[in-house]
């Protein structure tokens, strides 16, 4: 059977998706690594970036993105 991705794309709230959850992760280890993070994104229509964005904090790590 197919997994359905549809819980990472569609949320009313976005700090309660998988993919905000995931988001938030790579900010904590890119900040504690002292990285940062760029996207580049197409069907997403910037999506991941946003995400990104929307953790506290990510402004630190979060250089930009393409679409």
């Amino acid at each position: 059977m197919a997994q359905d991705y549809s819980v990472l794309l569609i949320s009313h709230d976005p700090t309660t998706s998988v993919l905000y959850d995931t988001a938030s992760g790579l900010v904590a280890g890119a900040t504690d690594a002292g990285l940062t993070i760029a996207t580049a994104e197409s069907l997403t229509a910037g999506q991941l970036a946003a995400t990104i964005a929307d953790v506290p904090g990510a402004s630190a790590v979060l250089r930009g993105g393409l679409i």
